[in-house]
């Protein structure tokens, strides 16, 4: 068995490429491999030596279960599109990443002893990491922002609402050292949900600071998914909390402003959605792909088309993202994964909802609703925030013998504690 020392030594190497895993900027070439790939490569490979052992048990099994059958589900798409159309790049590109995904997490399930709580030590190094990220890119936005700022293009609205199409306004957004700001977006709201669970270990003004120094970063990269994620997973942590807690007067006493607040700007918030929608913006170009995304889905309504990008501006199939995670993982596996991927999250589901967490239920509500607007499947972040859950929600439960025995054994202390 591996040395106290020697575990948390190679988890700090995990968590450091897993918190750098979005520095796609930084790859070789066109490959799909950089820095923190080649990291977590090399603890794979180096695991036995430095001292680690393959441990079959642990909480989250059913989840390693359902993440390979997710991945199998693609195949049968793989094959037919292989046969019917060669060897695309996407699919190749894809397939990789989303293999890379299955082999990791069977890694981090088997590779480590989760009883000794080197989970928590994993994620609140990855957050640690993640913060460090986000701090060093806020400083670098500040002094030489073109490092870390990309510039995109919308169109500008008339006073009246109207698109002025002729007229591009450049916006600038933060990316960091990803290749685009939705990978950095994914990337905070996966580390505002470790704070939130690390709240009360890290400390109040610890973690204050931490979460407004994520919320910034995430609310410079001008992802709308992100900024409604976020809102989203703060206030159901806040309302389920209270709820959860009992606290109802304290419930009623914030519910009272925040209904108030919410009628007086309903009015005004669904007129910009309104407008945003006609504009040929980055929302219209999004209901585009998610149109041709679902008419890919109908072309290949079984199997689907295997790993890759199905969607397209002029029409499906253009090898461009859904920027849907729903959508696209359709598009990938047919109506035989989508059946699966709905067994998977309400069984998921049902297991947050019985563990009474709050933290739980809030971040696999704000980590989704990001999912719904970007394809965040091959993202190790993502499924990391999961992993976590699935491993605190899923509890092994011991066998009857064992169940029968902790009963007697509670009888006769009872009885002991009576007669005393």
């Amino acid at each position: 068995m591996a040395t106290r020392q020697q575990t948390l030594f190679t988890l700090m190497l995990v968590a450091l490429a897993m918190a750098t895993s979005t520095f796609t900027v930084l790859r070789f070439g066109e490959l799909a491999i950089g820095v923190p790939e080649l990291i977590l490569l090399g603890c794979i490979i180096a695991h036995v030596p430095l001292g680690g052992n393959l441990h079959a048990g642990g909480n989250s099994r059913r989840f390693m279960i359902g993440l390979a059958l997710l991945y199998v589900a693609m195949l049968p798409g793989f094959f037919m599109t292989l046969v019917s159309q060669g060897l695309l790049e996407d699919v190749m590109h894809n397939l990789l990443a989303l293999t890379w995904i299955v082999v990791l997490f069977a890694y981090l399930q088997f590779g480590f002893e989760y009883g000794r709580d080197e989970l928590e030590w994993l994620c609140g190094l990855v957050l640690a990491f993640s913060g460090l990220y986000f701090a060093i890119c806020l400083g670098l936005a500040a002094f030489v922002p073109e490092t870390v700022y990309m510039t995109e293009e919308f169109v500008e609205l008339d006073v009246g609402g109207a698109a002025n199409a002729a007229d591009l306004v450049p916006r600038q957004r933060l990316h960091g050292f990803a290749a685009n700001p939705n990978q950095f977006g994914l990337h905070a709201i996966v580390a505002l949900f470790f704070c939130l669970c690390f709240w009360s270990r890290v400390g109040s003004v610890k973690s204050i600071v931490l979460m407004g120094v994520i919320l910034a970063a995430g609310f410079l990269t001008g992802s709308d998914a992100f900024i409604l994620g976020a809102v989203l997973m703060i206030g159901a942590t806040v309302v389920l909390g209270l709820l959860l807690s009992g606290n109802i007067y304290k419930l009623l006493i914030l519910f009272v402003p925040l209904i108030i607040g919410s009628i007086v700007v309903y009015r005004p918030v669904m007129r910009q959605v309104r407008e945003l929608a006609q504009a040929n913006d980055q929302d219209q170009t999004r209901f585009i792909l998610w149109e041709n995304g679902w008419r890919a889905v109908l072309e290949s309504p079984v199997f689907g088309w295997g790993p890759g990008s199905w969607s397209g501006h002029n029409g499906p199939l253009e090898l461009f993202e859904s920027h849907n995670s729903v959508i696209d993982y359709l598009a990938n596996s047919g109506l035989v994964g989508g059946f699966l991927m709905a067994a998977c999250l309400v069984g998921f589901g049902f297991a947050v909802l019985r563990s009474g967490r709050a933290t739980f239920m809030a971040g696999m509500a704000g980590i989704l609703f990001f999912a719904m607007f970007h394809n965040t499947l091959r993202q190790p972040l993502m499924w990391l925030a999961f992993f976590y859950i699935a491993h605190h929600v899923w509890e092994d439960r011991p066998a009857p013998a064992a169940r029968s025995s902790r009963r007697r054994r509670q009888r006769r202390s009872s009885r002991s504690r009576a007669v005393a």
